[in-house]
């Protein structure tokens, strides 16, 4: 009988090469599970943010202080977007890892958290991001103020340009024009333009005044309703009143 030496997966099989035998191997192990997993928490110091904002990202590992060793990493994941790691370290005497990122779109960030007996854990945490919202009033002669709030002025039988770009480029969808009047004491909508399209320019509408609104207070503003990317947005307040 003759023998011959294999190494199978790292152990040294003996095989015996008889008639009919069988090769004996032995299975892989799987990788196992830590037995102990750190409690590890992500939090940001908003929920919601602007267009561009910067979002502050704090993760802890272990209970009260980590101790030396402990680690993380944080990494950012949004729609149609590359998955970029924030910040990858050892946390700091407090046991936190703290990391700012620059938010375009809405995001959930990815944390693995290590302790220093070789323990994982995973979180995550999602925020959500508006457009930007470039409102424009054109077509006025001058600007005022009445009490603090800002006015744009406009002659009567002019025309009111109201107008939005949205940042990131939304083209194929649309914007909500809201134009209110200030009627009895309280703002009152007057004209709502709905479904206005986008195509990656100024969307805007024209709207022509008359002497029966010299005196009278307008103001308007743009609504985005929100897709898979950014969360719906509501534009600032712009004031505008006629003047004979």
């Amino acid at each position: 009988m003759s023998h011959r030496r294999f190494t199978v997966r790292g152990a040294a099989v003996l095989l015996g090469l008889l008639s009919g035998a069988l090769p004996i191997a032995t299975a892989q192990a799987a990788t196992a599970a830590p037995a102990f997993a750190p409690p590890v928490t992500v939090a940001t110091d908003a929920s919601t943010y602007a267009y561009g904002a910067w979002a502050k990202v704090t993760v802890h590992v272990g209970a009260d202080t980590a101790g030396a060793g402990a680690s993380a990493t944080i990494v950012a994941d949004s729609v149609n977007a590359l998955r970029p790691v924030v910040k990858s370290g050892a946390v700091d005497a407090k046991g936190d890892v703290v990391a700012y990122f620059h938010l375009y779109k809405d995001t959930t960030f990815h944390v693995t958290g290590w302790d220093v007996a070789g323990g994982w854990n995973t979180v995550s945490r999602s925020v959500g991001v508006h457009v930007g919202l470039n409102e424009r009033l054109g077509g006025y002669y001058r600007s005022t103020h009445i009490g603090r709030t800002p006015y744009r002025v406009f002659r009567a039988w002019s025309n009111v340009q109201l107008g939005v770009v949205v940042a990131p480029d939304k083209s194929t969808q649309s914007v909500v024009f809201r134009v209110q009047e200030y009627i009895r004491g309280a703002w009152r909508t007057i004209s709502t333009n709905r479904s206005l399209p986008l195509d990656g320019a100024e969307t805007g509408i024209i709207l022509l005044l008359d002497n029966s609104q010299t005196g009278h207070l307008y103001r308007f503003d743009v609504h985005y309703a929100g897709d898979e990317e950014n969360a719906a947005t509501d534009g600032a307040w712009l004031y505008y009143t006629v003047r004979g």
